[in-house]
C-alpha cells in the first residue's frame, strides 16, 4: 500500500497530536519489449542419466515438429561418466546422441599427476579415491563427478565453443526463421544446465559447469 509519513504537533492544552500524510509510491513503468519474435540461440547441457534423458525428449519433440535435423539454433551437449544409455523408463535409446564421455581414470592418475592436470589435493581428500569402483564411475559420489569434469575440462570447453559458433552463424539463424516462420527475440545465446542433484555426475559437475560456461560466454 502507499507509504505514510507521521508528524507531531503540540496544541495549547499541552497534548501532542499526530498527523498522518499519505505519500504515494513511485510507480515503475514496465520496459516495453519492442521485439516481435521469440527465437533465440540455445545450448542445452545434460548432466548424467537424468540430464541425458531430458535432452532426448526435447530433441525428439523438435524432430517431430521441424524434421530430422531439428532447429539449427538449438544444440545439445549430453555429458556423462558412463557410456551406457539412460534407463528405458527415463527415455528411449537415441542413436543420434553425441555423448561427451568423461571417463574417470585410476586413482593413481590423480594422486601422482605428471601432466597438465591441476593438483586435486587442494579440494579433494585423496583418500576418497580408494572408494572408486572398478568400473571407474561416480557411483553417486559428488567428488568423482567434479573430478571427471576437471579431467576433461578442455574437451568440454572445446565442444561448448564449437556449438556456440554453430548456433550464432547467420545461415543457422536464417534457416531457423524459415522453419518456424518467426523472428528473433535476441541473438545472444542462452545456455541451460539440466541434471539431477541426487546423482554423482549431475551434482558434482553442475556448479563448475555453470562457471565454465559463463567464462566461455564472456570470451
Amino acid at each position: 500500500g502507499p507509504a505514510t509519513q507521521v508528524g507531531s504537533q503540540r496544541v495549547n492544552n499541552g497534548m501532542v497530536t499526530q498527523k498522518r500524510k499519505v505519500i504515494p509510491r513511485a510507480t515503475i513503468k514496465p520496459v516495453e519489449d519492442t521485439a516481435s519474435g521469440y527465437l533465440r540461440p540455445v545450448i542445452m547441457i545434460g548432466l548424467g542419466q537424468f540430464g541425458r534423458a531430458t535432452l532426448q525428449w526435447i530433441r525428439q519433440s523438435l524432430h517431430l515438429q521441424f524434421g530430422p535435423k531439428g532447429l539449427p539454433i538449438v544444440r545439445f551437449i549430453p555429458i556423462d561418466t558412463c557410456p551406457s544409455p539412460p534407463s528405458v523408463h527415463l527415455a528411449r535409446v537415441n542413436d543420434q546422441e553425441d555423448l561427451l564421455l568423461m571417463r574417470l581414470n585410476r586413482p593413481a592418475r590423480y594422486i601422482r599427476s605428471r601432466d597438465t592436470l591441476p593438483p586435486v589435493e587442494d579440494w579433494l581428500n585423496t583418500n576418497i579415491l580408494y572408494r572408486m569402483p572398478r568400473t571407474q564411475e561416480t557411483s553417486g559420489i559428488r567428488a568423482f563427478g567434479r573430478l571427471a569434469l576437471v579431467e576433461h575440462y578442455r574437451a568440454f570447453r572445446s565442444r561448448l565453443e564449437r556449438d556456440l559458433k554453430v548456433i550464432t552463424e547467420t545461415e543457422a539463424q536464417a534457416e531457423a526463421e524459415k522453419l518456424t516462420k518467426a523472428t528473433f527475440l535476441a541473438v545472444t545465446p542462452r545456455v541451460y544446465l539440466i541434471g539431477h542433484l541426487g546423482g554423482g555426475t549431475g551434482s558434482g559437475m553442475l556448479i563448475d559447469c555453470a562457471y565454465m560456461e559463463k567464462k566461455v560466454m564472456r570470451t
